[in-house]
């Protein structure tokens, strides 16, 4: 029985792959209706490794406005972190500025945001 053997390419023949540093731009989507007295907005697809001084200091600067609050979601059994949270900010003015960054790139990663819902 005849056998076929294919043996693989030095390493120094092998094409080296490129590193991800660039970030896979995807269609984005539309803002949502702007709640009256809208305080917060939710921010989707961040890094795992975001915290709440980097995301502070980043909603800070684009909005111009300042940061009250931050909530992260998390699974509700494991308590780990879902790649999402609520930022509260101190005005209206502040929320408008920031939803422009949907879209954006923080932390390597293509960010998502939209006006929060309220709760009732």
């Amino acid at each position: 029985r005849r056998l076929k053997i294919r043996y693989a390419k030095p390493w120094k023949e092998r094409p080296e792959k490129q590193p991800k540093d660039r970030v896979v731009r995807r269609p984005v989507k539309p803002l949502s209706e702007r709640p009256d007295e809208c305080y917060t907005v939710f921010v989707g697809n961040l890094s795992y490794s975001v915290n709440d001084e980097s995301m502070t200091a980043f909603a800070e600067e684009k909005s111009q406005g300042t940061v009250t609050a931050i909530r992260w979601i998390t699974d509700r059994d494991t308590d780990e972190f879902k790649g999402a949270g609520y930022i509260e900010f101190d005005s209206t003015n502040a929320v408008d500025e920031f939803v422009k960054q949907n879209g954006e790139v923080f932390m390597g990663r293509q960010l998502r945001v939209d006006f929060a819902k309220p709760k009732f």
